[in-house]
Order: C-alpha cells, then structure tokens, then sequence
C-alpha cells in the first residue's frame, strides 16, 4: 500500500478537474508521444539481457540525456524503432512483458500509486484509462460496459502504429498492478476473463497464459482485457478515497502541460535536423514545423522558453557527447553545432562546462 510520504509526493504532480471530454480534445490536439522514464524501463530491460542499449538508443534518435529527465517526452515512433531494435538485439518477441520488472514509481509519472488508492476495481481502472494519457499518448485506454460485459480497450491514436511490444509492456504492467490487489479480495471468482491480442502467437507465448491464467486469443482485431464485471464494484482493503478524487480533480494541468511540451519536442527535433546544415535560424525552425517565427516565440514563451534557450541547451548537451568522441576533432564538433568557427565553440564550451574542450577530455581520458 501507498506510504504518505508517497502520497505528499504524488499529489504535487496534478492540478484541477479532469473530465472525458477535454481528454479527447487533448488526444486530437499533441503529438504521440511517451514518457522519457517509460523508455528508460525499456532502456533497463534491454540492460537485463546482458546488451548495451546505448548504439540501440542512438539508431532510434533518442537522446540519453532525456531519460534522466522526469517531464521529458519522446515520439512515439522512435520509441517503436527502440522496440524493434531491442527484440532484434535479444532474440525475444516478448521482451516487453519484462518491462514491468524495471518500472517505479516515477517511470509511469506515479500512475500505478493512484490507481491503487482507488476504492473500487471500476474506480481503479476508470483511473487507468484517464491518467495513461500522462504515460503515452500513443494508446487511448477506454473501460466500455454492455450487458454483463466489461472490457478494457487498448486503442491506437494518430498515425504511429501501435507495437506489439508496447502493447505486451502495457497489459502486464496492468496485469502486475491490478493482480495484487484482486488477491486481498474475498471471492473465488477471476477478474481477468479472457483477453484478446492483434499480436500474432509465437512459441514463446506461454508466459501469457501462465500470467493470465485465462483463454487469450492471438492475431485478434483489436487488444483488449475481459474483466469481471460482478468484481467491479467491489469495496477494496486500504484504499484512499480522497486521494484519489483529488488526483482526478489535478489531472487536466498536467496533461496541458505534456500539450505543451510537444512544442518544446518539436522544436529540439527542428534544431538538431538543421543545426549542421550553418543555416539555423528562427525563421527556418518554424517554418519546418509548419509554423510563423513570432507565433513560435509565443509558444515557447508559453512554457517559458526561449528559442536561444534551446539552442543553447541543445549545443551543451551534443558537445558533451561529441567531445567524449576522441576521434572527431573539434573542427567536425564546432561545425556539427552550428558554430561559425572552432573559437566560437570554445568559448560556449568554457561558458557550459568552466573549461575548454582539450581541458574536458583530457579529464576525460584519465577517468574513463
């Protein structure tokens, strides 16, 4: 169960009402996307198998920096690309239903920690649906009731495919958070009725069944969870009714700020694709994004960034990792950042890090 020191620390994440309706708006309105600490589950996932995900990273177009980076968001497709290079890399089809061995707290943004304050399996799975939205906003999770019928629906949103893998890291995630607290209930009956996958089955897909313990039907229409709908509306042991209403009633904040960080992730993929080309400016960045220079400084004034801000950011960040690089010289890394000349480089460099480049390696050498 949740410590209240957990629950202090979750509650300043959200702010003010959530409601269906805007979280449809949302959905139409900010890029697929995932959260920077979810990849960096995969990240750890792919370390368990004894791989260094670092190149896997880098073939991706994933910055490393960003999974150290609790807020941060990274497009749904080069997660996917991620996916498809790890299970290339280890051999194994199913390597997202390990993902929730490497998952914490903080990698689903504390989502698992509300929902287990639910005071119902309806209420904790209603939870699901409105807070994944935080966790990705590649899959819309939906709970639809029809007789005595109740199903969770993993739907795709926008144009990204969904992948196999994530949808495998997702229903044991649920799975793993759901299943503990259906034990402490009194009843002989399952929650889990049967699912239903788009995944084709492969040999391997015993791990399924063993975990579900339930009829599960591969190379489906759509991926979906059978609950049991006599269990829904059970009253659960140690729930917190209060906090949960107030996580819901801080919900909509935090979801306009993951809108507002796709311009913020849009505008870092524009810099970086223009940043060796000498011709980076405002004007070509918004112009990239579809957008006018004055209504891209606004949005970014909006998250309260500006456009030399990230510039800036950007540079220190592929420096630090260029410099480390012992074979580029630094006339390859000033020119790979946009700078004019090697001593306008130097000089960000000794701004960024309090020493020059020569000075960073030489550092670096002898710790590495």
């Amino acid at each position: 169960m949740l410590q209240r020191s957990q629950i202090i620390g979750i509650e300043r994440l959200f702010k003010t009402l959530n409601s269906e309706k805007y979280r449809e708006m949302m959905l139409r309105n900010i890029e697929s996307s995932v959260l920077a600490s979810w990849v960096l589950a995969i990240y750890r996932t792919i370390q368990s198998y004894g791989i260094d995900p670092d190149p896997l990273l880098a073939e991706a177009g994933i910055d490393k920096t960003l999974l150290s980076q609790h807020q941060a968001r990274i497009p749904s497709f080069k997660s996917n690309i991620l996916w498809r290079l790890a299970v290339e890399k280890t051999k194994d089809p199913l390597i997202g239903a390990h993902v929730h061995e490497y998952i914490t707290i903080n990698s689903l943004y504390a989502v698992n920690a509300v929902v287990q304050a639910s005071s119902t399996p309806r209420e904790m799975l209603r939870s699901t649906c409105r807070f994944s939205q935080i966790v990705t906003t590649a899959v819309a999770l939906t709970l639809e009731e029809q007789g005595n019928r109740a199903e969770l629906f993993f739907k795709k949103v926008g144009d990204v495919e969904l992948c196999d893998q994530a949808v495998d890291a997702y229903m044991f995630i649920i799975y793993w958070t759901l299943q503990p607290i259906m034990q402490l209930l009194d009843s002989s009956e399952q929650f889990f009725k049967s699912l239903e996958v788009t995944r084709p089955e492969i040999d391997e897909t015993e791990l399924y069944e063993e975990t579900f313990d339930c009829p599960i039907k591969f190379g489906g229409q759509q991926n979906l969870i059978h609950v049991n709908v006599k269990m829904l509306d059970i009253l659960l042991p140690g729930s917190i009714p209060a906090f949960t209403n107030s996580g819901e009633q801080m919900l909509v904040n935090h979801l306009n700020k993951i809108r507002n960080q796709d311009i913020e992730m849009q505008v870092r993929g524009a810099i970086m694709e223009l940043m060796s080309t000498q011709n980076l400016s405002k004007e070509k960045v918004a112009s990239r994004i579809n957008t006018s220079a004055r209504n891209l400084t606004r949005k970014l004034n909006e998250v309260d960034l500006t456009f030399n801000q990230l510039v800036d950011s950007i540079r220190q960040e592929k420096a630090i990792s260029l410099i480390k690089q012992l074979e580029v010289s630094l006339t390859d890394i000033s020119f790979q950042l946009g700078f004019i000349d090697v001593n306008s480089f130097i000089r960000s460099f000794r701004r960024w890090t309090g020493m020059t480049p020569g000075q960073y390696r030489k550092i670096f050498q002898i710790t590495k």
